[in-house]
């Protein structure tokens, strides 16, 4: 699954919930480059702004998802790293999620102001 804003605004409402996301063969440890079947490889679940400005989200909810088997990232936000903060994304919620059989991280919040995440777990990654 992936949610990838060019838009230069900020999106709303994005609620990915009760998914069970698997097979995900991503390229890990792999630099993702430029190209969006780069960046799609990177994480099983992954939701992205690119470097335009104004281009965010807010209220951003990934609950009570499976990932599993998949050769990168499970679950990731990330965007443009910026030394100020008003393009980070805000109301991110990441909870309940199993994320297994993993070859990277199980979970990467980037770019997100004051983001929750609870009661995920994560093994055999």
């Amino acid at each position: 699954i992936y949610v990838y804003n060019t838009s230069g605004t900020r999106l709303s409402h994005i609620h990915i919930k009760n998914n069970e996301v698997f097979d995900i063969w991503t390229k890990s440890g792999e630099d993702p480059g430029t190209t969006l079947n780069n960046y799609k490889r990177w994480a099983a679940l992954h939701v992205r702004t690119d470097d335009s400005p104004g281009s965010s989200f807010d209220d951003v909810l990934i609950e009570n998802n499976i990932v599993r088997d998949m050769g990168g990232t499970g679950i990731a936000t990330t965007g443009e790293l910026t030394t100020t903060t008003t393009d980070y994304m805000t109301n991110v919620v990441v909870r309940a999620n199993e994320v297994f059989n993993g070859r990277a991280d199980g979970v990467i919040i980037r770019s997100s102001l004051a983001p929750l995440i609870e009661y995920n777990y994560v093994h055999h990654n």
